[in-house]
């Protein structure tokens, strides 16, 4: 019993290291658009709106990819 309940408490240990692990690689994605933004919005030529839009669009797809 006691075997049983370490199993469970490594597992449970690799299971929150391997979130940990993927909401870190997930964030790179989101916080790495609004640094370069001015020089995106100046080589595409977008508005003020459309360069709103393209910093939306990473939060907009984890929303409708989760549901």
């Amino acid at each position: 019993m006691k075997r049983l309940q370490r199993l469970a408490q490594h597992d449970a240990a690799f299971l929150l290291l391997f979130i940990f692990l993927v909401a870190l690689s997930l964030r790179g994605p989101v916080t790495g658009l609004p640094p370069l933004l001015d020089r995106i919005s100046t080589d595409l030529n977008l508005s003020n709106s459309q360069s709103g839009l393209l910093t939306s669009l990473p939060l907009l797809a984890f929303a409708f990819l989760h549901r």
